[in-house]
């Protein structure tokens, strides 16, 4: 005898008609995780459907780690729709999908709450109304954290790994001046690498970054970007860039942990270079000609006591013209 199974969606603890938002979150853009993206929206919808006095009001999709809340755009407009009491209810599959950060986490809640707003976590079968239980949240988000922080340690230890033994395609990156064969190799790209070149040339013949500046836009030369006008830093980068002599490296910056901004790399943490790397668009001496005449011109002094200060300089920034 076959054995049919039945859902029996259970009633909504409060009666009464109620807009839902759905949040979804994965954290890239790899087809895997857009196929999780669509598992998400699929099942929520699925689930909001079985409760007939349930209304889909709204779809919020993140594509973003669950870390940051301010780098959700879409997290952050679902919160001041419930502000705005656009919705009464908000679903999502888990915990972790909404945040893997136990303070956002309570954060979010609480103001969610506060509004008279309504959330369902699928996964951990949590609906919380009127009487919101922040220690069983705390303990599944410091989960979620935890999980967070160990698969972030993984991840950045097989990166250090491949980056270590030289098989990272980070060395491989392209910038400007350069485009990756078939093989994921660096090969020049000519009519970019001539640019770089005549800045190069331009800077060790005396010439200020804003008249390089000024000299590209004569030209009609467009900005790595495409643009008509090119960015001081733009050009600065290109001239500290030790790719353009043949040598990728690796931690120039870097992110102390997941949650820190990137930071420029002082020596806090291994830096890799690999040498002969790719096809060089200038000899490394033109490059150290460049280095030495940049710290030559810098209006940032060290005095005998250590002190970082600024000198005068015909080559100031705001200076030259």
């Amino acid at each position: 005898m076959d054995k049919k199974v039945t859902v029996i969606p259970p009633k909504p603890q409060i009666p009464g008609w109620k807009w839902v938002g759905i949040y979804c979150r994965v954290s890239s853009s790899s087809k895997k995780q857009l196929r999780s993206f669509s598992s998400q929206a699929s099942g929520i919808t699925q689930y909001v459907i079985r409760h007939p006095d349930w209304k889909i009001a709204d779809i919020y999709l993140d594509v973003e780690s669950g870390a940051d809340a301010l780098k959700r755009n879409e997290f952050q407009r679902l919160l001041y729709d419930c502000v705005s009491h656009k919705l009464d209810l908000v679903v999502v599959k888990s915990l972790s999908r909404f945040s893997r950060d136990t303070i956002v986490a309570l954060e979010a809640v609480r103001k969610l709450r506060a509004n008279g707003i309504d959330i369902c976590f699928m996964s951990e079968q949590i609906y919380y109304t009127d009487g919101v239980d922040e220690q069983l949240l705390t303990i599944y988000s410091s989960i979620a954290q935890d999980e967070l922080e160990d698969h972030s340690m993984n991840v950045r230890w097989s990166i250090e790994k491949q980056i270590a033994d030289g098989t990272s395609a980070l060395y491989n990156k392209p910038c400007y001046g350069y485009r990756q064969d078939d093989n994921g190799d660096l090969v020049i790209f000519e009519e970019e690498a001539a640019v770089v070149r005549k800045i190069f040339n331009s800077y060790i013949t005396g010439m200020s970054i804003v008249k390089i500046k000024a000299a590209l836009e004569y030209d009609g030369i467009l900005s790595p970007k495409g643009r008509k006008q090119w960015p001081k830093r733009t050009i600065e980068c290109i001239l500290e860039n030790t790719k353009y002599y043949g040598t990728a490296i690796i931690y120039k910056t870097y992110k102390p942990t997941y949650r820190d901004k990137r930071v420029n790399n002082q020596g806090e943490h291994d830096k890799f270079a690999s040498e002969n790397n790719n096809p060089p668009i200038i000899p490394k001496e033109i490059f150290d000609m460049v280095q030495a005449e940049k710290k030559r011109r810098s209006n940032v002094e060290t005095d005998e006591n250590g002190v970082r200060q600024r000198k005068n300089t015909k080559y100031s920034t705001k200076k030259s013209i």
